[in-house]
């Protein structure tokens, strides 16, 4: 679930609307304050779902949906309380663009959107327009270090992801909080650079958590 206001050029300017996501039923449903509950979505791969897991919102009105095991993410469009499938972007894969069951979706203060992409042990960054966003210095394997739109790999160690499923960009600072599935929370600059850790052990989050909002940048030690 998340809350968010409606900027876009509608009746319900500024009132609080809820966004849900359904993955059971392979759709989203949403609401504003002085309205009933309207849903959007079907099973399928054309233009429908297969068990959507993560939604964010843009302050035009356009809706992100991370169409889990469809590999993409759908973007829609918002105005009053209609809702219409734009577009959509990525596919099954691991390279740049591509995605591996991605999860939660969060979008900073410039309206790029980052997308934990679960499988593939990365978090990915987007512009508005579903184009990647190469923001990220990573080397691997078979490349020398280079500009990537993503970071992380599948590991245990500090910096890296097991299934990461949870994220939230900062609003002030622009950090990156990701939680992954072992119930980690960890903390990353706006370049991709590790801040900060919390792993179990100590203070610790449970597994399968999800960082869905944050009102204000938390503060480090």
């Amino acid at each position: 679930v998340k809350f968010l206001t409606d900027t876009a050029p509608s009746q319900y300017d500024a009132i609080p609307t809820v966004l849900v996501v359904d993955g059971a039923a392979n759709r989203i449903e949403w609401s504003f304050y002085d309205s009933a509950a309207s849903a959007y979505g079907y099973k399928g791969y054309s233009g429908g779902f297969k068990n959507p897991a993560g939604i964010a919102a843009a302050s035009n009105g356009d809706v992100f949906v991370s169409d889990t095991f469809n590999n993409k993410i759908v973007k829609l469009s918002m105005i009053s309380n209609n809702m219409s499938y734009q577009s959509s972007f990525g596919g099954q894969g691991s390279g740049e663009g591509q995605f591996n069951v991605p999860m939660e979706i969060s979008i900073d203060s410039a309206e790029n959107i980052y997308v934990a992409d679960s499988g593939n042990g990365r978090i990915a960054k987007f512009d508005r327009s579903g184009n990647p966003v190469d923001a990220f210095s990573v080397a691997d394997g078979f490349h020398p270090r280079h500009r990537a739109n993503y970071f992380g790999s599948i590991g245990a160690a500090p910096g890296q992801f097991l299934s990461p499923v949870g994220i939230a960009v900062g609003i002030n600072s622009g950090n990156i909080y990701v939680a992954d599935s072992a119930g980690r929370l960890q903390v990353f600059d706006p370049s991709g650079a590790l801040i900060n850790h919390l792993f179990p052990g100590s203070n610790h989050l449970p597994g399968n958590s999800r960082i869905t909002y944050l009102d204000s940048d938390l503060q480090e030690q």
